[in-house]
């Protein structure tokens, strides 16, 4: 771990006991929190390499978390914005994610065509790499069927 990981290790620490010691939703601690991390980001588009995981571990969080609470201090720049979103969402960490964070379309919805774009890149990157060997093609196609039934679908694969 750098010094500067453990710089900001240090200062990231009491922030996140009294979330943990608050037993309470407390955003705006959680708000504080991802304000050290953005300012810590600068302008680039992600921490430095190997920050997240440093802090996920230290800290015991999911990265999904710590990517919440940046998203919560890009969005609100002043304590009172976060209050009122805080008031608008009757102070519900859950509500505040998903009402005030999670992207949406204008008719209130997700927005299902980005993540539809991203699984469909990814999907294109498989193909490409099964087409590679019959032997990955047919661990492909296993896994798929795998996770078509465990969606619900349930369907026989003829080769």
């Amino acid at each position: 771990m750098s010094n500067d990981i453990s710089g900001i290790l240090l200062e990231l620490r009491p922030i996140q006991d009294k979330i943990i010691k608050s037993g309470t939703e407390n955003i705006l601690d959680r708000w504080e929190f991802g304000k050290l991390l953005v300012a810590e980001r600068g302008d680039k588009k992600q921490l430095p390499n190997g920050m997240r995981a440093d802090i996920a571990d230290t800290f015991v969080l999911e990265a999904s978390e710590i990517t919440r609470r940046m998203q919560l201090a890009d969005k609100f720049k002043t304590q009172t914005e976060v209050e009122a979103a805080c008031t608008r969402c009757g102070g519900s960490w859950r509500r505040i994610i998903r009402e005030e964070l999670i992207k949406r379309r204008k008719d209130g919805s997700p927005d299902v065509n980005q993540w539809v774009d991203r699984v469909k890149a990814r999907l294109d990157k498989m193909l490409t790499e099964a087409g590679e060997s019959d032997d990955r093609a047919d661990e492909l196609v296993n896994l798929l069927v795998l996770s078509l039934r465990t969606l619900g679908y349930d369907f026989k694969v003829e080769s």
